[in-house]
């Protein structure tokens, strides 16, 4: 059974029914947002397809260039696993004018350890 709003909030209660009236505002301000929204979106794509043809490329894409693969990449790592192994465990000048030499990896840890570790497990 229907109460009247007011006499139940005189009585210090809501009302079991809500206010259809709110509920109305509410939904119609979503829909007028999505129309808005949709509408703008098909504004925009129409703009642009027309921009695309006024500059002459009629919708298409071109891609210019591409990332270049390697024909055969398990025949070209051995070759790069060798290089790498040879940087790893060789001496050589990384910049000879600047005196930048490289060592091999093993003595590089080695002379890390040395310098970094406490004086009581010093070598």
């Amino acid at each position: 059974m229907a109460e009247d709003p007011r006499g139940a909030i005189e009585r210090g209660y809501e009302p079991d029914q809500p206010k259809l009236r709110g509920i109305a505002i509410g939904a119609g301000a979503i829909v007028l947002a999505v129309l808005v929204a949709v509408t703008t979106g098909v504004l925009i794509e129409r703009s642009v397809r027309t921009g695309e043809t006024a500059a002459g490329n009629r919708g298409s894409t071109t891609i210019i260039g591409g990332p270049r693969l390697q024909p055969t990449p398990e025949r070209d790592f051995p070759a790069f696993h060798a290089e790498k192994e040879h940087l790893l465990h060789e001496y050589a000048w990384a910049d000879r004018p600047h005196g930048v030499v490289r060592i091999p990896i093993d003595r590089a840890m080695a002379l890390l350890v040395q310098q970094h570790a406490p004086p009581a497990v010093r070598p």
